[in-house]
């Protein structure tokens, strides 16, 4: 176990997971800020990045003014976005009947929510995955995330072949700016600054940044002991390579312990991954 952790400790630029605190500090905040300010746009994306386990070039950017777009020559007509656009996201109803987006949409009429992905970094192109909308908890909803993107994007007028993390900006002659991975880290910076009474110049804070995102997602379904192939499928995984972002596997803390305070229902037994041996062993020791 203790070469388990220095191994653990010696992997370069390990991200930290977005903690329940800081999601709270994030949802706290929201109704102090424009449903298309930055805080309310990157609080959404935080959210939704939950379930998806979003990389960075699937939904942020470089540049506020552009965005990068798949150079294969072999990809035809078909929208060049990396990032993800409004087109690759679809509403449900109960019944699975598509929902149209308007401004006028409610939330009470959305349940499910698919996510096509065109282009992947592993080469997995074209995948679909579905959603479900958390009914017990609709603050942390992937579902009610999805239309409040969409939704910002209608009122700020996106075209529909652009990435659509956006925020409202004044100053662009456009009405908007894209998300940009810089200014996302800042932001989520700031937010752990804030609610661990961090100095500006604490070590740990470069460990929060865009990559948090898949970071806490692997980490929300490894706490509530879903198995590898589970984690893997719904977060497009090829391999095992997720559990080098598995954080505090050695230390149970219940400040950390996401999947319970968010309500995540837990696996079933055909699910539930099998304990790894420091696990086990922690386990005899406390019985």
């Amino acid at each position: 176990m203790t070469d388990a952790v220095r191994k653990w400790e010696l992997v370069p630029n390990r991200r930290e997971c977005i903690h329940d605190a800081m999601f709270t500090h994030m949802l706290q905040s929201r109704d102090t800020h424009h449903v298309d300010s930055f805080h309310s746009v990157a609080t959404d994306w935080s959210l939704l990045g939950r379930y998806t386990g979003f990389r960075k070039s699937e939904w942020c950017h470089d540049s506020p003014h552009h965005f990068a777009r798949i150079t294969d020559p072999l990809w035809g007509n078909r929208p060049d976005s990396i990032a993800v656009i409004a087109e690759d996201f679809t509403l449900k109803d109960s019944n699975g009947i598509t929902v149209p987006i308007t401004s006028a949409t409610k939330r009470s009429s959305v349940h499910l929510a698919e996510l096509r992905i065109w282009y992947q970094k592993n080469q997995d192109n074209y995948q679909v995955l579905t959603y479900s909308a958390a009914q017990g908890d609709p603050t942390t909803c992937p579902v009610q995330a999805i239309l409040r993107i969409l939704q910002r994007a209608l009122r700020l007028g996106l075209p529909s072949h652009h990435p659509v993390a956006i925020t409202a900006n004044a100053s662009d002659p456009r009405g908007f700016s894209f998300v940009t991975g810089t200014r996302y880290t800042s932001w989520l910076q700031s937010i752990a600054r804030s609610v661990y009474k961090l100095s500006k110049g604490d070590s740990s804070i470069p460990k929060w940044g865009t990559h948090s995102i898949r970071v806490t997602a692997a980490n929300l379904l490894h706490r509530a002991q879903f198995s590898s192939t589970f984690i893997k499928n719904r977060l497009r995984w090829r391999s095992d390579t997720f559990q080098m972002y598995l954080r505090n596997t050695f230390h149970v803390a219940d400040k950390h312990s996401c999947a319970l305070v968010f309500h995540m229902s837990p696996p079933s037994e055909t699910e539930r991954r099998i304990l790894e041996p420091q696990e086990l062993l922690m386990a005899a020791s406390s019985a």
